[in-house]
């Protein structure tokens, strides 16, 4: 259950938190060269060690040669750059990257610490500029006043061999807001980069650490291409993609996953390949989103993910029959002992409880459902405002509210928890939360 409502607040609240920030638009400014305004990444950031290499071990082998002794991906191959960029007419600061390796990128993070440098008229500096920008509380400024100042981006988008990814968003510390300010950049260095690839079906991570110029490696790897081996992994068609990964459940009853490097055009292909599977009956369909049924009763769930470039897929067996369940539940009772037949009884009262929503899980939908209501008509005061930074405090209390959200679900332990009614309901309450955030951007 946790992983399926997070999915549910994830999904839909964080990328609306952040409406028109998306890392797929044009291209940032280029690159300035003065201190604070931007930083460039490959040889050029963190390579020093690198570059003391002799000539004679550079002309000991061949660069292909080199490249099978590696047992890493080298950070000189991810030319990156942090700069000021404008997307959908705001100012943000931004990462791009160009994957010059030979492998498929499936995820790149930097983290970002403070630099010794940093003196402590800047650090008030910042602090003020912070605080008024966030609208933060006396409390919120002396926390933050113990931490070094620091900053964050992280993007899983695939990034094919030869490939670009822009305007890729930076985050104050690891938090939620966005970084935009190109100044209070310049208070920060790379500090560690965490590199996702696939190589020979896998997807290994590594770390590279910019001070030492070493590197890391995680001893476990991930499957690149999932895929069900269950009966519901032959309703649907496997899509093309380097990465298909399993996301929260594949059993009996539901399949869900996510394939990445799709773009719009891909998965309107994909979708367009499940209706002539069958996958028509009762549908409701607008950009970036389809649900449903085929003629067995199996619902698709199918949305799309600009941020990451991914397609998203919830696939539903449909409910046994309740007669079927009846007469079986029936038969057993006859044959079985008066204490089994107590048994029994409560096992009927529990198949009857499933068919049904749980309390606990409508209770908490719904409250969700009515928070997102009241954000959307927040945001749509916010658009229309002239002065909306007077609505930060506003804005402020709508990200505290959807962090309480968060807490609540991560108190469940498994999906095992929700019934098939349970799916349902979330399906539904998603769809329509779907539907209302549109209404923003009318």
């Amino acid at each position: 259950m946790k992983k399926r409502i997070v999915s549910l607040l994830a999904g839909v609240m964080v990328v609306t938190m952040i409406a028109g920030c998306g890392g797929s638009a044009a291209s940032s400014a280029s690159a300035a060269s003065s201190a604070g305004e931007s930083v460039t990444g490959s040889a050029s950031v963190g390579q020093s060690a690198a570059e003391e290499v002799s000539s004679e071990a550079a002309s000991a082998s061949s660069a292909e040669e080199e490249e099978k002794e590696k047992d890493y991906l080298d950070i000189a191959d991810i030319a990156w750059n942090v700069d000021e960029g404008i997307v959908d007419g705001e100012r943000y600061v931004l990462l791009s990257i160009e994957n010059n390796s030979p492998y498929a990128l499936a995820g790149f993070e930097i983290t970002f610490s403070e630099k010794d440098s940093v003196t402590d008229e800047e650090k008030e500096k910042y602090y003020a500029e912070v605080t008024e920008l966030l609208e933060l509380t006396e409390d919120d400024v002396k926390q933050l006043k113990e931490m070094p100042i620091g900053a964050s981006v992280e993007t899983d988008m695939l990034v094919l061999p030869g490939e670009k990814a822009e305007n890729i968003n930076l985050h104050y510390y690891t938090g939620y807001y966005y970084l935009k300010n190109i100044e209070h950049f310049g208070y920060v260095e790379p500090d560690i980069a965490t590199i996702s690839y696939v190589k020979d079906e896998k997807i290994y991570t590594e770390y590279y650490d910019f001070h030492s110029d070493k590197y890391s490696k995680e001893t476990e790897t991930e499957t690149a291409v999932y895929w069900s081996q269950t009966p519901l992994g032959e309703l649907i068609p496997k899509p093309d993609s380097p990465i298909i990964k399993e996301d929260g459940r594949d059993d009996e009853d539901c399949f869900m996953f996510e394939a990445f490097g799709f773009s719009m055009d891909k998965f309107n292909e994909y979708i367009s390949q499940c209706k002539e599977l069958g996958f028509t009956v009762d549908s409701d369909e607008y950009e970036g989103f389809y649900s449903a049924d085929n003629e067995a009763g199996y619902n698709i769930y199918a949305t799309y993910d600009e941020k990451s470039r991914s397609l998203g897929v919830i696939l539903d067996a449909p409910e046994e029959p309740e007669e079927e369940t009846e007469t079986a539940e029936a038969s057993e009772a006859a044959e079985e002992t008066e204490e089994a037949a107590g048994n029994e009884a409560d096992t009927e009262t529990e198949t009857a409880a499933s068919s049904e929503v749980s309390a606990e899980v409508k209770e908490f939908v719904d409250s969700y459902e009515a928070f997102m209501t009241e954000y959307v008509d927040f945001m749509k005061r916010f658009n229309d405002a002239e002065d909306s930074a007077a609505m930060l405090d506003e804005y402020t209390d709508f990200a505290n509210r959807y962090t309480e959200f968060l807490t609540e679900a991560s108190d469940y332990e498994t999906d095992d928890e929700l019934t098939t009614a349970d799916y349902e309901y979330l399906l539904d309450a998603e769809n329509r939360i779907n539907k209302k955030l549109l209404e923003i951007y009318e």
